[in-house]
């Protein structure tokens, strides 16, 4: 009777240890795909919203003394949606975000003279009008909208500048 006992709780023991072993395995497999299917994260779409904005401001300051010097402050940045797609075997991630950013400084753009609408200015004020950038005041802010693009790569999802994430 005893020795069938410890035969019992051995079965049962096995048994318990293969339960495991199969949660564990299931766990991991789970994992391991799910590291394969990453796209670019609401993080990585602000980092590239922020890296876009800088370039843009810094093309367009008079005074080079502000460049990336306080001059911009996100306040808040959201992905409101996302889209995969696939043009000509390339892989893209359009991100969609809302985001706010605040001048501290204030900014002074070369354009300046292209506020001016009530005539043509060129095709640089044009341009510039495009890109959205104007003159803007101390502590003032704004919210825009608009979209990111990733591309996959080997190295990971590329953004518009050619940053990797």
């Amino acid at each position: 009777m005893v020795i069938l006992k410890k035969a019992n709780m051995k079965t049962t023991a096995q048994k318990s240890s293969v339960h495991i072993f199969r949660f564990v395995s299931i766990l991991l497999f789970i994992l391991l795909l799910s590291a394969c299917i990453n796209y670019p994260s609401e993080r990585d779409g602000k980092n590239a919203f922020e890296s876009k904005i800088k370039r843009a401001i810094n093309e367009q300051i008079i005074d080079k003394k502000q460049i990336n010097d306080g001059t911009t402050e996100i306040l808040s940045f959201k992905k409101v949606n996302a889209q995969r797609q696939e043009k000509s075997g390339v892989k893209l991630y359009i991100l969609e975000y809302e985001a706010e950013i605040r001048y501290p400084k204030g900014l002074n753009l070369k354009y300046k003279r292209c506020l001016d609408t009530s005539q043509f200015q060129g095709w640089d004020c044009y341009l510039a009008s495009m890109g959205g950038l104007k003159v803007r005041d101390k502590g003032q802010s704004e919210k825009l909208n608009g979209e990111i693009v990733f591309e996959k790569t080997e190295k990971g999802w590329r953004d518009e500048l050619g940053n990797i994430y």
